[in-house]
């Protein structure tokens, strides 16, 4: 199985080989993808009863859980191979200090369109609050005629994922928040409007074309008063 993994065989490929060889009661899928993980890991040592379970580390020492701590904090996104690399001890310890000595869990990063100001963010709740003030004694269904649009730029390709941005957090942490980034292979402006219903109509900019009043008055109005018309 390791000769397999070393010449570039995928996981599904050796079972494919393993089963075709010595046949399907010879070894699991199971065990077959858990020994390519600990390879990925940077584990390489190939004794069975290194990894059974209940058998003590011995490499979870104060230096080396001091070690650890020290190279998440500087990397909140390192990898388990690196720090199996740069503490030089084997991938069940890393997991023993990361899990049980530090408290560590990996998450993700919270992706918005835009990171607000606190003044920004209270502008946008008293807006709000006002206008459900404003309706919330009426017994009319004015509030749903209200149609409100904003524009906002659609990328070809994001960048990172929200997994490319998980990173390591301490129990006493909470998850970062960062704004969305783009590869700019290509991107197109949309202005977009909305009801109390949800999407009402959506219009795209032409390419090296800006934002005007005549764009919105001449091609954007018109298609928003057509979709009231369907209602």
């Amino acid at each position: 199985m390791f000769y397999n993994y070393k010449r570039g065989i995928s996981a599904i490929e050796c079972i494919i080989e393993i089963f075709s060889v010595f046949g399907e009661q010879s070894l699991t899928k199971t065990n077959i993808y858990k020994w390519y993980n600990r390879f990925r890991l940077g584990y390489m040592c190939l004794d069975d009863d290194d990894i059974r379970t209940g058998r003590p580390i011995t490499a979870t020492t104060d230096e080396n859980i001091t070690k650890v701590e020290e190279l998440v904090r500087e990397d909140r996104q390192i990898t388990i191979r690196q720090l199996i690399h740069d503490a030089s001890v084997s991938s069940g310890t890393i997991e023993t200090i990361l899990h049980q000595h530090l408290g560590l869990r990996r998450v993700c990063s919270k992706l918005v369109p835009h990171l607000l100001t606190l003044e920004q963010k209270n502008r946008q709740i008293q807006f709000c609050r006002s206008m459900l003030l404003k309706y919330s004694k009426a017994y009319s269904r004015r509030h749903s005629e209200v149609i409100t649009g904003d524009e906002t730029w659609v990328y070809f390709y994001d960048m990172q994922t929200k997994q490319q941005s998980s990173k390591s957090i301490f129990e006493d942490e909470v998850p970062d928040t960062i704004p969305k980034r783009f590869m700019v292979v290509g991107k197109r402006m949309f202005a977009i409007f909305f009801t109390t219903r949800g999407l009402l109509e959506f219009v795209m900019l032409p390419a090296k074309h800006t934002v005007t009043a005549a764009w919105y008055t001449e091609c954007c109005l018109p298609k928003v008063f057509q979709a009231v018309e369907t209602l």
